[in-house]
């Protein structure tokens, strides 16, 4: 925050990305400051999980490789060991840093990760996040970005090409501006905001606590390792997949 104040009071552009609440606190922050030449362009997101299971999955690693995560990257962009083009998937990607200096790269597939499977049944996203206040449909960044959820419906000729279509909305007269000059590097049609506002829950709505979060919690922190929670509260990948 401080450091993009200091760029606004130089008279230099700033482009801060982020969290709607963080957002909200850098506009808090700058009061008074001139934002003329500040653009904020906010991720539309239904929560953050427990840092607790990356520790974890992190002491097994250790118990195994003798060695501590180097990086996450929940959706890897690139070609996956299993020679799948970057969009055919969602890869979840961890790199482990070994004693002798190597990498050891672990990929796991959206549908064969238990990690997933737990976070899309609302376990173990943070308390603050069953009761967000930035879901609504009133924005302050000047445009938010996320996936395009109902592209098969809406945007037919978008969906199945591997591309990756996003929604990107103006929220201000700023957003509609840097949008318009940037149609020509991007390929797409305007969409109905009440149709892309359908299959956007974290625009509407906060997530729904699970019944059984806080006892999923109390796992969590116990004794029990990465291996013995997956296995109580990951469904198991359909025989199709």
């Amino acid at each position: 925050y401080q450091q993009a104040k200091y760029f606004l009071n130089s008279g230099k552009k700033v482009l801060f990305s982020g969290t709607p609440c963080q957002i909200s606190g850098l506009k808090a922050f700058l009061r008074n400051t001139n934002q003329d030449n500040l653009l904020t362009v906010e991720v539309i997101y239904e929560g953050v999980p427990s840092p607790l299971y990356i520790r974890k999955y992190e002491q097994s690693l250790k118990k195994k490789f003798g060695a501590l995560i180097e990086s996450i990257d929940y959706r890897y962009k690139g070609h996956s060991f299993l020679g799948h083009h970057k969009w055919d998937f969602e890869i979840m990607r961890t790199t482990v840093m070994m004693n002798d200096n190597k990498k050891k790269v672990i990929e796991k597939d959206r549908w064969f990760n238990p990690f997933w499977y737990i976070w899309l049944k609302h376990l173990m996203s943070r308390p603050s996040y069953y009761e967000c206040l930035f879901t609504t449909t009133e924005r302050t960044a000047d445009i938010s970005l996320g996936d395009l959820w109902g592209v098969h419906i809406y945007c037919p000729e978008l969906y199945g090409k591997n591309g990756g279509p996003s929604l990107a909305i103006a929220n201000t007269e700023k957003g509609k501006s840097v949008l318009k000059k940037a149609e020509g590097s991007m390929y797409g049609h305007e969409l109905r905001f009440e149709d892309a506002l359908r299959y956007q829950g974290p625009m509407r709505k906060h997530i729904e606590m699970n019944p059984k979060r806080e006892q999923f919690m109390q796992d969590l922190k116990s004794e029990m390792d990465i291996e013995d929670i997956n296995r109580k509260w990951a469904d198991k990948p359909l025989l199709k997949l």
